[in-house]
């Protein structure tokens, strides 16, 4: 929702500042509601310091569109990160899913097991290099990718990552 809310704001107003703090206040309502309701703070403190860091380089820089640039970044590091879980065979799909479905680390004895989870981590994998694929062309292209930009990065956030998580083999 924050960088719904810099994208809308940028657009409206093309003032940078103005925006970056539309933001920072939407993920700042965001972590209060949360507080309201009395629900783990780890994920919304995590959203507010990610949004402060995106809003830190857009306005060292000057440029609008270096607010979605630490999303690149994280891509890359999840995809180095789960590249070596499954060289190293304990895929992160593994690791998740072995839990919610009791097998524990018993599925590390079971080649089939052990393939499927490589498998669907290799499948989170794509959903991330094809993040990459598309955005950061549009991250190229300064401002006038700017709004393309802000809307796959909504469009391949969540949804694709939910159309991605139905992992072959589970």
């Amino acid at each position: 929702m924050p960088g719904l809310v810099f994208l809308i704001a940028f657009m409206v107003t093309r003032d940078l500042p103005a925006s970056l703090i539309a933001s920072l206040a939407a993920a700042a309502v965001f972590t209060v509601v949360r507080l309201v309701q009395r629900r783990p703070l780890t994920q919304a403190l995590a959203g507010i310091a990610g949004v402060a860091i995106s809003a830190w380089l857009a306005n060292t820089t000057g440029k609008a569109e270096d607010f979605y640039v630490l999303g690149f970044y994280t891509n890359i590091a999840y995809i180095a990160g789960m590249v070596l879980s499954i060289l190293l065979k304990w895929p992160i799909a593994g690791l998740l899913f072995g839990f919610v479905r009791n097998e524990g680390f018993e599925w590390r004895k079971n080649p089939e097991r052990l393939r499927a989870y490589a498998i669907g981590t290799w499948v989170v994998i794509a959903v991330l290099a094809l993040r990459l694929v598309v955005q950061v062309p549009l991250y190229f292209m300064g401002e006038p990718g700017l709004a393309a930009l802000a809307t796959m990065r909504l469009i391949m956030g969540a949804p694709l990552y939910i159309l991605g998580s139905g992992l072959p083999g589970f």
